[in-house]
């Protein structure tokens, strides 16, 4: 059996590209992915900001149709 060197480095040459544009590739997508993202709604807030709400007594809850307005209105 005859193995060509010039075969053999073109074929190294092509998979080498091809890890480097998959390479390329998987950073530029990743990227672009951390620019998509939207910031976390439930991290603690910078600054002087403060969150609105906070733990509530059993009675200070109010009736549950009360509730149920505030969950649809608010989705909290």
């Amino acid at each position: 059996m005859v193995i060509s060197l010039h075969k053999a480095v073109r074929r190294l040459a092509f998979a080498a590209l091809l890890l480097l544009l998959t390479v390329i590739v998987f950073f530029l997508l990743r990227i672009a992915a951390d620019w998509i993202r939207m910031p976390d709604p439930y991290a603690v807030p910078q600054g002087n900001a403060v969150k609105a709400f906070g733990l509530q007594e059993r009675g200070e809850r109010g009736t549950f149709a009360q509730r149920l307005r505030e969950f649809y209105a608010y989705g909290e």
